[in-house]
């Protein structure tokens, strides 16, 4: 338990750091934005998340036709939507539907989860805002702060037992 937990810090401290570097001015970027395809950092999540919807009896929709190309970070990119994805994820304890398509310049990812109320919905970007018991609630800060930089805007439609959709356009 001691070192699950020390792990959780540790992510924590990270994603942290990771967000106060994004913050500051002047510093050099070992790692410029480049061009990314849209689609294949959404196969590649649909790869990595298949065995544990599998074993979460969450069946996976994806309809990956014309994905943009946006100028980004593709490792943040590849975090930031698979984050989301996670979150869908584990809206869903006893299984569900996974909705992941692309549709002129934007990605949905919609889930038949649990759904989140207004309030809940309103504060969800909110740093160290969760309703998860285990979680430190800054995922889908730092999500929305990447997604940000890449010229795109999370937009999302909730309601209790009817999941949620997120709705990720690009310029």
């Amino acid at each position: 338990i001691s070192i699950r937990q020390l792990d959780r810090i540790n992510s924590t401290v990270e994603n942290l750091l990771r967000l106060s570097r994004h913050s500051e001015a002047g510093t050099a970027d070992p790692d410029p934005p480049q061009s990314v395809e849209l689609g294949e950092v959404l196969k590649e999540i649909i790869t990595l998340i298949s065995a544990k919807c599998g074993k979460a009896k969450i069946e996976i929709n994806d309809k990956i036709l014309s994905a943009p190309k946006v100028t980004a970070k593709r490792k943040e990119l590849l975090h930031a939507l698979l984050n989301i994805v996670m979150n869908s994820i584990d809206a869903m304890p006893g299984g569900g539907k996974l909705e992941i398509l692309t549709d002129t310049g934007q990605v949905v990812i919609r889930d038949t989860g649990e759904g989140l109320g207004p309030q809940e919905l309103s504060r969800m970007f909110d740093p160290f805002y969760t309703t998860k018991e285990r979680g430190a609630g800054i995922g889908l800060s730092i999500a929305e702060e990447i997604i940000s930089r890449a010229g795109g805007k999370i937009e999302v439609e909730s309601a209790p037992r009817k999941g949620t959709r997120f709705s990720i356009k690009f310029k």
